[in-house]
């Protein structure tokens, strides 16, 4: 099993009122050897036009892969970047997205059912957990 833990300093950096943002599945059961994906997905937030945030991940047992923006942030008008995967140290940092003033709506609402912001692939390289 693994466990991912978001860092989290500058999660939202425009939104109004209440926001979770969590990483789904939040435990995963897989074999070495084999790869998966979570996706960092947000809920019960207004006006989302920017995000930022980072992953840390255990280093010894897993490899972090690739980083795609999720469901949310798809289309002409959104700004994209994948961050940074560092295995060494087991961090993926600065993942981002922001909405342009062209073609994209500049803040939206998300509810409860929540929606992903960026999904991850990671590749299980030794047996442990990943806090």
């Amino acid at each position: 099993m693994f466990f991912v833990r978001l860092l989290l300093p500058t999660l939202i950096a425009n939104a109004s009122y209440a926001q979770e943002l969590y990483v789904s599945p939040d435990v995963k059961s897989t074999t070495v050897g084999a790869s998966f994906t979570v996706d960092v997905m947000v809920r019960d937030v207004t006006d989302l036009s920017t995000f930022r945030f980072d992953i840390l991940f255990n280093e010894d047992i897993l490899e972090a892969v690739d980083v795609v923006e999720g469901t949310l942030w798809r289309g002409p008008g959104y700004l994209w970047n994948a961050g940074d995967i560092d295995n060494i140290t087991g961090r993926i940092s600065l993942i981002s997205g922001a909405a342009s003033s062209k073609g994209a709506p500049v803040g939206f609402s998300v509810g409860g059912s929540g929606d992903a912001l960026a999904t991850i692939t990671f590749h299980a390289i030794a047996p442990g957990g990943s806090p």
